[in-house]
């Protein structure tokens, strides 16, 4: 027998290139309340979350400067600094 006739060729299947490979998705869309007390409390829900947010950021760049050893908020800890 000849050596090699049972050995057959490896096909080789290329992956085909998604179309929207590098194009970010829209996020999560509200639309506007049109009641009068609803786009209130909104507007009151964003301002607080917005809010919180800042203060915990803050008080994460405080204890990062205290430690020394993370310099990724450095900047943030400067901005809490400048606005107080």
């Amino acid at each position: 027998m000849v050596q090699g006739a049972g050995l057959k060729k490896k096909t080789v299947i290329k992956a085909k290139p998604k179309g929207n490979a590098g194009v970010m998705r829209k996020g999560r869309v509200v639309k506007a309340s049109k009641k009068h007390n609803t786009a209130k409390q909104h507007q009151l829900t964003k301002k607080l979350t917005a809010s919180v947010t800042t203060s915990l950021e803050q008080s994460m760049a405080a204890k990062a400067g205290a430690v020394g050893k993370l310099t990724i908020m450095k900047d943030a800890q400067n901005k809490g600094k400048e606005a107080a």
